[in-house]
Formats: C-alpha cells, structure tokens, sequence
C-alpha cells in the first residue's frame, strides 16, 4: 500500500512539473502567438483591406470575363526579373520555426505566353525569397494552378519566422508574350 501512494505521488509530480513547461493556446513564445493553418485569397488591384498589391512594371491592366475577379495585369516577358508583381496579407503568417507554404495562381489568358513565369514567397522579415516553382503560363489549365507544398526554415537567431508575399518574376524566356499576374492563394501552415 505504501509503495501504491509513492507511485501515485511521483506520477503526480511528474505531470505536473512537466505541464509546467509547456504553453498553454493563449500563450506566446518570442511574442508570437501559435496559428494553424491560414489561407490568403489576393486578387491583383485587390479592394481588400488586409491585403495590398505593389509592382515594378506590369503596367497593363486587363478587364475580361475570364480573369479572376475579371481583370488581371501582365508585363513583356523579355524583360526578365528585373519586373515584379507582389500580392502581400498585410500582417502576414508568424511562427517559431519552419513554416510550410502552399501556393497557387490563377491563369486565364491567351496572350500570357511566358514559358517559365518564377514564383516566389517571402521568408523571414522579407530579406529572402524563397522559390516556389516556374509555371508554363501558355500551356497551364485555365483556372487555378497549384505548387507543391514548400518549406520556409526560420533564419532569426530566437526561431521566430514570418511570410506575407508572393511575387512573380518573367523569366525572359519569350522575347515576344507576357508574364500574367491575376490572382494568388496561399496556405500557410
């Protein structure tokens, strides 16, 4: 009987000394509060107040039926990385450690010809980029395109790690079409 209660008794420490050390749902680690999965929708030209667009080129504006929302813009390919469209959740995703991040993007346009249009995503504080993928826009279904899942390891020295942007760069592969920026979803997790 009497080893039955120290055994209880040293149970009951053991739960409790580990508990302690452990973070409850509405506790932060490093101030930043843990999230599960959240998915941003961002059109171009977004109305939406918690998300913003910005742009180096990709002047042209499209309106039509077939595009997200019915407009889209696009930039000539042949001018390289040295173009951007940028879609960003204004606040972005916060996490300790590795965030995973699934994109996809909308593409519905015959004259968006860019055999390798690059994708990138955020990663920590918006100092790297990090690759999704290139997407043949000639050859993609019109509609929604997806990547697969990547993962954004956390480069600050305490594990904190943000995401908030997606931008595409022509890859001046065609001398002659466009890149197309229409609209993006993001899943981070």
């Amino acid at each position: 009987m009497k080893k039955q209660i120290i055994s209880i008794l040293l149970a009951m420490c053991v739960v409790s000394s580990s508990s302690a050390f452990a973070l409850s749902s509405n506790q932060t680690q490093n101030g930043i509060e843990p999230r599960a999965t959240t998915t941003f929708l961002i059109d171009n030209d977004t109305i939406d107040s918690s998300c913003s667009n910005s742009r180096y080129g990709f002047n042209e504006y499209l309106s039509d039926t077939g595009h997200y929302n019915n407009d889209a813009r696009r930039q000539l390919t042949k001018g390289g990385g040295s173009y951007w469209y940028r879609w960003e959740s204004n606040g972005g995703f916060w996490k300790n450690g590795t965030i995973y991040a699934k994109v996809g993007v909308y593409v519905n346009n015959k004259y968006f010809l860019d055999s390798a249009a690059e994708y990138y995503v955020e990663r920590t504080y918006s100092t790297i980029m990090a690759p999704v993928g290139t997407l043949n826009q000639n050859y993609a279904k019109a509609g929604w395109n997806y990547f697969n899942e990547i993962s954004l390891n956390s480069l600050s020295a305490d594990g904190a790690n943000k995401s908030s942007f997606v931008e595409v760069w022509p890859s001046g592969n065609n001398q002659t079409g466009y890149t197309g920026a229409d609209a993006i979803q993001v899943t981070y997790r």
